[in-house]
């Protein structure tokens, strides 16, 4: 079977039952200055596809259902544009996608809180971001919340002046759990000084069941956000609540800010560019522009 027949959601849907996903798309925008007041980001273009799609793509190629936390504006778009990714996803019956409204943006604690789909553990899955991957990271994240019981974060290895930026977590090997994985000592959000081998958190959370509960019993930080990475802290202090970290080295792409957004596209065009055009018989040598100098 070629891979157009057996699409990325085509193998998770034969496979047990996948955690729900959440994907947390009720954000104000603010780092995109004038592009996120206009557009939402989700729905910025990228490529030949607004943003979300790239999303819903990873989801449906790891679960069979995602709810997506959206603005009031934005609503009334999404029945369009998931009727639009049914036309090359999968069908209704095979992926369910939904959706609520979050009335004003208060924290990424806040939306996974009011997209929660039972009482069950969630898979997260920000917006923000999109992986190269098909799912494979979330999938093993997955497993490891199967053999652990506890969340399970992805992490990845930046430079340490952009940990100042992000939010990031201190680790201790895990061995016993293979390669790539760690176990999660705290988390810290936009550190003025990093702690020595910190990583950077990035958008794929599985997150344990009893984590509800903590952002039920929430309050809001400093800014009058409720910041899902303080919810986990408040766990690790049970000895339940212990969290693991992926290390993930793959495809990345960051649409927070206009240098990321504008990166992202252009990384995605040039790749999607080159591969087509030697299938179409012509012949091609091709640089990736460098970065700023």
């Amino acid at each position: 079977m070629t891979d157009a027949q057996n699409p990325p959601w085509a193998v998770q849907l034969r496979s047990a039952a996948s955690l729900p996903v959440i994907i947390p798309a009720a954000g104000r925008g603010t780092r995109l200055g004038p592009i996120g007041l206009a557009t939402p980001k989700e729905l910025l273009p990228v490529v030949d596809r607004p943003a979300i799609f790239h999303v819903l793509a990873e989801a449906a190629a790891v679960s069979r259902r995602a709810r997506i936390v959206t603005r009031p504006l934005t609503a009334p778009v999404l029945a369009e544009l998931t009727a639009a990714f049914r036309a090359s996803g999968p069908p209704a019956d095979e992926f369910e996608i939904d959706w609520v409204i979050q009335e004003q943006p208060a924290g990424l604690g806040h939306a996974v809180s009011t997209g929660w789909i039972g009482d069950g553990p969630q898979l997260v899955l920000v917006p923000d971001e999109i992986l190269g991957d098909e799912g494979r990271l979330c999938r093993q994240m997955v497993e490891v919340h199967r053999r652990t019981g506890g969340s399970v974060l992805a992490l990845r290895r930046v430079p340490t002046a952009e940990l100042q930026s992000k939010g990031c977590a201190t680790v201790l090997a895990a061995p016993d759990l293979g390669a790539g994985v760690v176990r999660i000592e705290a988390l810290v959000e936009k550190p003025v000084h990093p702690p020595e081998g910190a990583l950077a958190i990035i958008g794929r959370y599985v997150l344990a069941s009893d984590v509800q509960a903590s952002l039920r019993d929430l309050k809001p930080g400093r800014l009058g956000e409720f910041q899902l990475s303080e919810a986990l802290n408040a766990r690790e202090a049970d000895p339940d609540g212990v969290m693991y970290g992926v290390i993930y080295s793959g495809p990345w792409h960051d649409l927070g800010t206009v240098e990321g957004y504008l990166s992202t596209v252009l990384n995605l065009a040039s790749d999607r560019l080159y591969a087509r055009l030697p299938s179409a018989g012509v012949s091609v040598t091709y640089r990736r522009p460098r970065r700023g100098r």
